[in-house]
């Protein structure tokens, strides 16, 4: 049982609704190579296919692969991911803290939460809220085919991206307004691309 309390200093206030969603406060590990195709707690949309011992999605497609369920809230993410053709256009990524996806052409406009972008040349860290605003850039010089480690920890309104081996983020967010629950996946915009060695640590 719970107590919610409201209290004003000054003024009035008019509540016309208050919602409370589940979460998932347990702490977890979970460990996937990615290389098979996961019939249990996973969703695709599109076509990936197992290449190399990896989720490897063409040029050209749009596709999804999200893990497990739309409650997690405290968490770090990791993936190895390649760009398997030159992506300097279109990109692949990982969706964080997702919510409410409708699958269209316009991928940039179907979802609430976070989108970390990744090409050739930038990593991108951008809030959607069915339109997109960017947070965050880096530029990077990978090679096509060349394997990359990813790593995203979010913790309340805190964003902190790691590429690679670095022992600082090389990008740090705080979101005022934060999405603070939603599911993960990682995902093609078009973009020729190669994950593997994905793991997920959730925090209460």
């Amino acid at each position: 049982e719970h107590t919610l309390k409201l209290r004003l200093a000054e003024g009035s206030l008019e509540l016309s609704t208050l919602t409370f969603e589940p979460s998932n406060p347990t702490e977890m590990t979970y460990e996937n190579s990615l290389n098979e195709i996961n019939e249990k707690g996973w969703s695709y949309i599109g076509n990936w296919k197992i290449i190399d011992e990896a989720h490897t999605a063409r040029s050209g497609d749009v596709a999804y692969a999200y893990a497990g369920d739309d409650k997690l809230t405290n968490f770090t993410v990791e993936v190895e991911v390649a760009m398997t053709e030159e992506a300097t256009i279109y990109d692949a990524g990982l969706l964080l803290r997702a919510r409410h996806h409708v699958i269209s052409s316009a991928m940039d406009e179907s979802f609430c939460g976070y989108y970390l972008s990744l090409r050739n040349d930038q990593v991108t860290l951008s809030r959607y809220n069915y339109g997109a605003e960017n947070l965050d850039l880096v530029s990077v010089d990978w090679l096509k085919g060349e394997f990359h480690k990813v790593k995203v920890t979010l913790n309340n309104n805190y964003i902190q991206v790691y590429l690679d081996d670095m022992d600082v983020p090389a990008m740090e967010y705080y979101d005022s307004n934060a999405f603070l629950f939603g599911q993960v996946a990682f995902c093609s915009n078009k973009a020729g691309c190669a994950f593997r060695n994905f793991k997920i640590e959730t925090q209460p």
